[in-house]
């Protein structure tokens, strides 16, 4: 049987936030990501993450 864990630990991991570096990603599969991340953290699957990524440039 697994103990819950101390409350200030379970704090702890509420403040935490992993830094995804991704590097340059096409513009639409960035924009498909990003919704497909924000759906995962929703559903709790997924801790806070920050994502850090460049697309080329896009010309409107």
């Amino acid at each position: 049987m697994k103990l819950p864990k101390p409350a200030e630990e379970q704090r702890s991991e509420h403040r935490r936030l992993e830094r995804v570096g991704l590097g340059e990603v096409p513009y639409e599969a960035a924009q498909a990501d990003m919704v497909r991340w924000v759906e995962e953290r929703k559903q709790g699957l997924a801790a806070n993450r920050l994502f850090l990524l460049t697309h080329p440039a896009v010309i409107t």
